[in-house]
C-alpha cells in the first residue's frame, strides 16, 4: 500500500488489515503471495463499525431437523430416533460453536465494507484496534479541510 502525502500508518495486522491517518484497507491475499484483491475506505467516510460472530447457518437448520426427528421419535416410542437424533443434534450444535468466527466488519456511507476474521488478536488487542480506528476518525473528521 503507498502512502498518500501526509499520510502515516498507524496500524497493522499482518499486513492484511491496514490503519492510516487517512483510510483504512484491507489486503487480500491470493496464491503464491500475491494481492488478490483490496478494499480501501477512507475514515470520514466510516458509517459503523460492528464486532460479530459469523457461523454456518445450514447447520442450525441441520439440527432443528435433527431435534424435530427425535421429538417425533420420542411421541412415536421409538429408541433409536429418539436417540439418534438428540445426539446428532448436539453433536451439531458443538460443531456449529467451534466452527464460528468472531469477525469485523466496516461498513461506510453506502459504498463497500470491510469483513475480516479477527483470528491472530485477543480481546484486548481487538479494543485497540476499534479504538484506533474511532480515534483517527475523530482526529481526522476534527482536521479543517485542505482547498
Amino acid at each position: 500500500m503507498k502512502l498518500l502525502p501526509e499520510e502515516k500508518q498507524l496500524f497493522s495486522v499482518l499486513n492484511e488489515i491496514i490503519l492510516t491517518t487517512h483510510r483504512i484497507q484491507l489486503n487480500e491475499p491470493g496464491f503464491w503471495g500475491k494481492q488478490s484483491f483490496a478494499i480501501s475506505i477512507f475514515l470520514e467516510d466510516i458509517s459503523s463499525i460492528e464486532l460479530k460472530y459469523k457461523g454456518k447457518l445450514w447447520l442450525l437448520g441441520l439440527i432443528g431437523v435433527c431435534v424435530f426427528c427425535g421429538v417425533c421419535g420420542y411421541i412415536g416410542n421409538e429408541d433409536t430416533t429418539r436417540v439418534g437424533g438428540f445426539l446428532l443434534a448436539v453433536i451439531l450444535f458443538i460443531i456449529w460453536r467451534l466452527t464460528r468466527q468472531r469477525t469485523i466488519s466496516i461498513s461506510s456511507h453506502g459504498g463497500a465494507s470491510i469483513n475480516f476474521i479477527v483470528q491472530y488478536m485477543n480481546d484486548e488487542k481487538i479494543d485497540d484496534f476499534l479504538y484506533k480506528i474511532t480515534l483517527a476518525k475523530q482526529t481526522r473528521a476534527d482536521r479543517p479541510a485542505k482547498l
